[in-house]
């Protein structure tokens, strides 16, 4: 939808929105803590990951250190872009809804907008990863055909 359609008439937010509002409001706190939780394990499993690879008599040799240090770097790259990110985008949110009763018109507006920025967040971060499945599925069919045309007798 365009914002330059014209309003039927001008939206004004009830009681029972607003209350509506603030009951979904500590379920999206809910989230977001939670959210932070499991990204904080997920952090101290990408440095665990990391420390065993460096400090572990196991992994010998350069190659198999490299590897484990970079999954575990991507381990927490992936914590900071599927968990920190949209958390600290949902608290926001609930944070202005908090906030709605003293804030007015300005302060609903100002939530929508939050509101906006979390989902466009999920939307995009869902792009990527189903662009980066296509790209990994057609790799691996690459590197399988390939490989079978290298060990073919």
């Amino acid at each position: 939808m365009s914002a330059d359609l014209p309003m039927a008439e001008p939206i004004v937010l009830s009681e029972q929105a607003l209350a509506a509002l603030n009951a979904a409001r500590p379920w999206m706190r809910f989230l977001a803590i939670v959210g932070l939780i499991l990204a904080s394990f997920a952090v101290i499993g990408g440095l665990a990951v990391m420390a065993g690879a460096l400090y572990s008599p196991f992994f010998q040799g350069a190659t198999a250190r490299f590897v484990r240090v970079t999954i575990g770097a991507l381990y927490i790259a992936f914590a900071i872009f599927l968990y920190v990110i949209p958390c600290l985008y949902l608290h926001r949110y609930a944070r202005a809804i908090q906030d709605l009763p003293a804030s007015g018109q300005a302060g609903f507006e100002h939530a929508l907008t939050l509101q906006k920025s979390f989902w466009k967040y999920l939307g995009i971060f869902t792009i990527v990863v189903l662009s980066l499945y296509v790209l990994f599925l057609f790799g691996f069919i690459l590197f399988a055909l390939l490989y079978s045309a290298a060990h073919t007798p």
